[in-house]
């Protein structure tokens, strides 16, 4: 019985006394991951969780593991935004994560964003920051290559912008 006791004890200390994140913004502060504002989170399994953020006019991602009560910034991938387009996308790919579109929406009359590669056609979740930008994403179960079309829709399902035909 004192084995247990003692066995217990020690582990208490040694959890209680871990260094390791135990929030996802204590992660990226321990990574030197800086941010304005965490826009979304999600789990794409049970080990990951994908981070959206906003940083010096740029829209970041981020994947981080996870287990139990800690979390560690595996990689990470940032992509300017250009206020000046419609529709400002970045492919991007996370090492243990399918491939995504990411973007913002620069036009207010944008509210529905498709992404068109000849292997899939997607309408993007979109994410409403506190300052006013609309950034937006689309995961993807495999790779895609070019071509590549974004078309923005208004309220009423009107086209607003539009990248041309895939086949131009």
């Amino acid at each position: 019985m004192k084995i247990r006791c003692i066995l217990l004890l020690c582990f208490v200390l040694i959890v209680g006394c871990s260094h390791s994140p135990t929030t996802i913004e204590e992660a990226m502060n321990k990574s030197n991951k800086s941010y304005d504002e965490i826009l979304k989170t999600f789990d794409p399994d049970n080990k990951h969780t994908v981070v959206f953020y906003s940083n010096d006019n740029q829209y970041n991602v981020g994947l981080l593991k996870h287990n139990r009560q800690s979390w560690t910034w595996i990689v990470g991938t940032n992509s300017y935004i250009d206020p000046k387009q419609d529709i400002d996308w970045s492919y991007c790919n996370l090492n243990e994560l399918s491939p995504m579109f990411v973007g913002t929406v620069n036009n207010k009359d944008i509210r529905t964003v498709v992404v068109e590669t000849r292997k899939v056609k997607s309408k993007a979740q979109l994410i409403p920051a506190s300052d006013g930008t609309v950034y937006w994403y689309v995961l993807l179960y495999e790779p895609q290559n070019p071509p590549m079309r974004f078309t923005g829709y208004d309220a009423q399902g009107q086209v607003v912008y539009d990248t041309g035909s895939l086949d131009e």
